[in-house]
């Protein structure tokens, strides 16, 4: 279960409820523009804009975001669209936490992630996890991936994941989800919500390398055959968590170090 609790999701919807309010198209749009504006997506708005989310869910906020990010899109004004895209940020993220989007991207991650060393073990597969390379640190691999890979994706998504999972990742979803997994969050604020996903991705690595670990641990084979794919998960681990901008719990990370130095012992 991933570490985000409800209070970074509080947080996440003060931000939209914050984009929402910040819009003053006034001075730059014009009377007309403005009063057009609130004719016809006021109510919608402030629909996105409620403060009182401990009574609403997450499908809710992402019902409401959908409807104020159609009701911006028919406006040329340069200030309604950065509030258009602002608003669309924070949904997709907003959107990721909720439990069955949030379930259904960890054991997709899980499942990219683990390929690439089946692939090694066991030879070629037909799988198409092993024609795209989800997690790929090259940002520009890892989109054309998700962009040549969107059957892939949906198939996993309608075999393991819930309907309601199946229905959010839909044409304009996906093309908005493959974006976010293809930014560069490197030189944006810390509590940019775009670190969502990088969070999730990361707490999948960890929690496999660990199982991993465990495994090793336990295991009579004195040859410890697996070695060189546990130090691999081992740098991997350890380039997620110090790249990561939000913070993973402390438990996280000292298994994370403390294995990885006890490792980097053996040959």
């Amino acid at each position: 279960m991933s570490y985000l609790t409800n209070a970074f999701k509080l947080l996440l919807l003060l931000h939209l409820s914050t984009s929402v309010q910040s819009i003053n198209v006034l001075e730059e749009c014009g009377y007309w523009t403005t009063a057009k504006l609130g004719f016809q997506c006021g109510s919608i708005l402030s629909d996105v804009a409620e403060k009182d989310w401990k009574t609403r869910s997450i499908k809710e906020v992402v019902e409401a975001c959908d409807k104020a990010i159609d009701c911006l899109s028919s406006y040329d004004c340069e200030a309604i669209r950065d509030a258009r895209n602002k608003i669309i940020q924070t949904c997709d993220q907003t959107s990721y936490l909720d439990s069955d989007n949030m379930l259904c991207l960890q054991s997709f991650y899980q499942k990219a992630y683990m390929t690439k060393f089946e692939n090694r073990t066991y030879g070629s597969s037909d799988s198409c996890f092993h024609e795209h390379s989800f997690m790929d640190a090259n940002l520009d691999k890892r989109q054309q991936a998700y962009k040549n890979g969107k059957l892939c994706f949906i198939k996993y998504v309608r075999d393991y994941c819930t309907p309601e999972a199946l229905e959010y990742f839909n044409a304009v979803h996906y093309d908005r989800f493959v974006e976010n997994n293809s930014i560069d969050s490197s030189s944006l604020p810390c509590n940019n919500p775009i670190n969502i996903l990088n969070v999730l991705q990361c707490e999948t690595i960890i929690e496999e390398y660990s199982n991993a670990i465990q495994q090793w641990v336990e295991s009579d084979d004195d040859e410890r055959t697996n070695l060189g794919r546990l130090k691999e998960m081992c740098s991997d681990s350890k380039d997620c968590v110090t790249s990561l901008c939000i913070d993973l719990d402390v438990s996280s990370k000292n298994i994370v170090f403390s294995s990885c130095s006890m490792l980097e012992e053996l040959k």
